[in-house]
């Protein structure tokens, strides 16, 4: 028995608490109204399947529109909601004190009833009514019932920020169940955000509603544009409205007609139809206050803000000469990491660089940017030896500390070893020692001729060796000043020799290219056409390979009054097959054209030099 007790307990409580929970409530947004004023009345049905609605008597009011329905859906940690809404737009006629009669609902099976609601209704003012009479129009109301229930809204997260310091400006649509569902966009004017560097952080394709309640009301809100700001100047940066048109369906109700009473035609519910209503919205614009940077900039800064690290390093530290390796400086962290540039850097002049190439592995969020960004540098030693890369400064400006911070790296060595050195001709440094101390005594040659011999005990005054080392001085002398004539002649001799040579030997690299040109050999290709132009170069100018550079061969080839025309040739191909090897682009040229424009230069410029 009294377990049966507890159980028709339990199950009563559960009954009530689902009845309960179902809940049909009139409301309205004012209980004292002017005539001619409009106003909206809504029943809400929660957590229930509803049927066969049927509205209340609306005596002393005239139906504008209605009903209009929509839904809404609230999740929390207790469970989920659901609210069914039913709404029309009334106009007060006449001064009085009215109730409006409860609205009836079926649920399970079971006819329910919503509260009733009172409304005053006083007589206006002639401001009111010069109000009223502008707001007649149906198309006016309509406008004015859509203006209540839905709107846009400008929202920064920051209002006052340094020069490159990011913000967030979100673009949001609020709308009431009441009009949820009854749109749809016909056209959308996109803020101008003049000032500021943008990136959009999302697409408007489907909107994703989700609820908020502003000023105690319930609305859906979805976002139409988000993006992120980062200001180029500083005062006060504008950022612009953003207005969309809409079309809004609404229930509006037809003219009553004079029939009888009793005509069941003649009932609202039949004199209901759809009318679509053109509506424009536009957010408010909002201002956005720049502080400048602090006037103390190091050097170093290159208008980065925000928090950063930065290193620096040597993808090989040893190579040969005219081999590539790859400087690396990467900048990570967070701030405006996006609008870095490559730095200058400070390298020995025997170390060609290139144009770095930008490795950009930043994300960007609502929170800004993150991430790092690589600065890639192709160097070249020409000769061998040690190349020192002083310390890369950096320096930017710190948002937690508000002041300048210079990040420094290591010094790097580059160690460049023997290689290919591109049109090297042996130099004379020097006779060296070892090479001829044994000169004196080597074997001599088998003597064919008749020996002059002289017995052992011969007198030595008056004999040939006398003499000869009489005159042995003298003949020194002389041979001193002859072997230095030669050495000398010897010497213009050489320089000679390599101009004369320069064509030839360039013609045998060049010849060696065309074949790795059939062969498509590209690199090992591009490799003989730029040693074929440096090998030229040097011999025909006398000036060695290590000492050679685009600048020094410009220089010289412009005293010798060379045309500009002939000069830009020989080096831009030098040039082009050099990026060719090491930072290679998208822009390509034909193979048999490199090879035509260097076979060409040599030609042109030798025929000059003659």
């Amino acid at each position: 028995m009294r377990k049966n007790t507890v159980k028709y307990l339990f199950l009563f409580i559960l009954i009530s608490s689902n009845l309960f929970s179902q809940n049909f409530t009139a409301t309205v947004e004012r209980n004292q109204l002017t005539v001619g004023e409009t106003f909206q009345i809504s029943f809400s049905l929660s957590n229930a399947e509803g049927k066969e609605f049927k509205a209340p008597g609306f005596k002393g009011f005239s139906v504008l529109s209605g009903p209009n329905t929509s839904q809404s859906f609230q999740w929390g940690t207790g469970g989920s909601s659901r609210t069914v809404t039913y709404s029309y737009l009334l106009r007060a006629d006449i001064e009085g004190k009215f109730t409006i009669e409860p609205a009836s609902i079926t649920v399970d099976g079971k006819r329910i009833n919503s509260n009733s609601v009172t409304i005053t209704v006083v007589k206006g003012t002639e401001s009111d009514k010069q109000k009223t009479s502008e707001a007649g129009s149906l198309e006016s109301q309509a406008n004015e019932l859509i203006r209540k229930n839905l709107f846009i809204k400008l929202s920064l997260s920051k209002q006052s920020v340094y020069q490159g310091e990011s913000l967030v400006a979100t673009y949001k649509l609020y709308v009431t169940p009441t009009l949820a569902g009854q749109f749809s966009i016909s056209n959308i004017s996109y803020p101008n955000l003049g000032g500021f560097w943008t990136q959009d952080l999302m697409e408007l394709k489907n909107l994703q509603y989700s609820r908020e309640v502003v000023d105690g009301v319930a609305y859906q809100t979805a976002e139409l544009k988000k993006t992120l700001l980062i200001p180029q100047q500083t005062g006060s940066l504008n950022v612009d409205a953003m207005s969309i048109d809409f079309v809004v369906r609404l229930a509006v109700q037809g003219k009553k007609r004079n029939r009888d009473p009793f005509d069941i035609f003649d009932d609202p519910f039949f004199r209901q139809s759809y009318q679509d209503f053109n509506f424009s919205a536009r957010s408010s614009s909002g201002t956005v206050s720049v502080k400048p940077l602090p006037l103390n900039q190091p050097v170093e800064f290159r208008g980065g803000v925000g928090q950063m690290q930065m290193k620096a390093w040597l993808d090989k530290t040893i190579v040969k000469a005219n081999e590539s390796t790859t400087l690396k400086v990467q900048i990570s962290g967070s701030g405006n990491l996006k609008l870095l540039e490559p730095f200058n850097l400070n390298l020995p002049n025997d170390l060609d660089v290139y144009d770095p190439k930008t490795i950009d592995n930043v994300s960007i969020s609502a929170s800004g940017m993150s991430g790092n960004k690589t600065f890639e540098y192709y160097l070249v030693p020409r000769h061998q030896g040690e190349f020192r890369i002083e310390p890369i400064e950096f320096a930017y400006f710190d948002l937690s500390k508000k002041s300048y911070v210079t990040l420094r790296s290591e010094p790097l060595i580059l160690r460049a070893e023997k290689g290919n050195e591109a049109g090297t001709i042996p130099m004379i440094t020097g006779v060296i020692k070892e090479d001829v101390k044994y000169l004196g005594q080597d074997i001599r040659h088998i003597k064919l001729k008749d020996l002059n011999l002289r017995k052992k005990n011969d007198n030595f005054f008056g004999s040939l060796a006398f003499y000869g080392l009489a005159v042995a001085p003298l003949l020194l002398f002389v041979a001193f000043i002859l072997i230095q004539r030669r050495n000398e002649k010897l010497q213009g001799n050489l320089a000679l020799l390599k101009t004369r040579k320069a064509v030839s030997l360039a013609k045998k690299r060049l010849s060696l290219a065309k074949k790795l040109l059939n062969k498509n050999q590209e690199e090992q290709f591009f490799e003989e056409i730029s040693r074929a132009l440096w090998g030229y170069l040097s011999d025909r100018l006398s000036i060695p390979v290590a000492d050679l550079t685009k600048d020094t061969a410009s220089k010289i080839l412009s005293e010798k009054n060379i045309d500009v025309d002939i000069t830009e040739k020989i080096l831009d191909t030098i040039e082009y097959c050099e990026f060719a090897r090491f930072a290679p682009t998208n822009e390509k040229i034909s193979l048999i054209d490199v090879y035509k424009n260097a076979e060409e230069s040599i030609v042109e410029l030798e025929g000059k030099l003659r």
